[in-house]
C-alpha cells in the first residue's frame, strides 16, 4: 500500500547569518520578523541560544499550539546579570514590604513579547494580606467616588496597581534603567483572575551591585 506523498518543505531564506541572529537575540530578547524568521526558526533559535527546549516560545500556534505551561529562566529582553540587578533593585525597595513572593509573568516570561512589550512584576500575597494592603491603599474611598471605583476594580481583578501602593517611582526608575516601555509592578491576590503563570521568580541570590540613588 502506497501512502500519499508528503509535500516538500520549502527552503527558508534568511538574509542575515545565523550567528548574527543569535547575538541579536541575546541582546534584545527576540529577532522579530525583520530577519524573515518563521515560528519554527524562532523555536530552533531559542534552543540554540539557551540550549534547552523550555526556552522555546510557548504559544506558537504554527508549531502545534504549545500550551503556555513553561516559563523561560530569564525574562525576555534581559541577560542573566541584568536580571540579577533588576531583581536586587526590587527586593531592596519598598516593594518587599508587601511580600517576598515576587515574580515575572506575562509575555516576557514565556518568550513571545515584542520589543515594546511591558514587563509584569507580581507581588503575590494571600487573600488576608491583600485585604490589609487594599484597606491602606484605598483609605480615601467614599461611596461613589473615583477612589472607590478603582478599589472595586482591584477587588474584582485581584490586582492593586503600582500607583495605589506608591511604587510608581520604582517602576519609572526601572524603566529608565533597563529600557522597558513600562514596568508594571502590582500586588496580586493568590487565586485571583490575574494570578496566572508561567512565572519567573526574582533572583534571591544576586551579585553585590552598587545601587543607584
Amino acid at each position: 500500500m502506497t501512502g500519499a506523498k508528503l509535500p516538500s518543505i520549502p527552503e527558508i531564506k534568511v538574509e542575515r547569518p545565523f550567528e548574527y541572529q543569535t547575538e541579536k537575540y541575546k541582546r534584545e530578547g527576540n529577532i522579530g520578523e525583520e530577519v524573515g524568521a518563521t515560528a519554527l526558526d524562532l523555536l530552533l533559535l531559542k534552543r540554540a541560544v539557551f540550549g534547552k527546549p523550555t526556552a522555546a516560545p510557548q504559544s506558537l500556534k504554527t508549531i502545534g499550539g504549545l500550551p503556555k505551561t513553561v516559563a523561560l529562566e530569564i525574562p525576555q529582553g534581559l541577560i542573566e546579570a541584568r536580571f540579577a540587578k533588576f531583581s536586587q533593585i526590587i527586593r531592596e525597595s519598598k516593594a518587599s514590604q508587601y511580600g517576598t513572593d515576587i515574580r515575572i509573568h506575562g509575555s516576557r516570561a514565556v518568550g513571545d513579547a515584542k520589543a515594546t512589550s511591558d514587563i509584569y512584576v507580581a507581588i503575590r500575597v494571600s487573600p488576608e494580606k491583600f485585604n490589609q494592603i487594599l484597606k491602606e491603599a484605598f483609605k480615601r474611598a467614599k461611596p461613589g467616588n473615583a477612589v472607590e471605583r478603582t478599589m472595586l476594580r482591584a477587588i474584582e481583578t485581584g490586582k492593586i496597581q503600582r500607583g495605589e501602593i506608591k511604587l510608581s517611582k520604582l517602576g519609572e526608575g526601572l524603566e529608565n534603567e533597563f529600557g522597558f516601555k513600562k514596568v508594571d509592578i502590582s500586588v496580586i491576590r493568590e487565586g485571583s483572575l490575574l494570578d496566572q503563570g508561567p512565572w519567573i521568580p526574582l533572583k534571591k541570590q544576586v551579585l553585590n551591585y552598587e545601587r543607584r540613588t
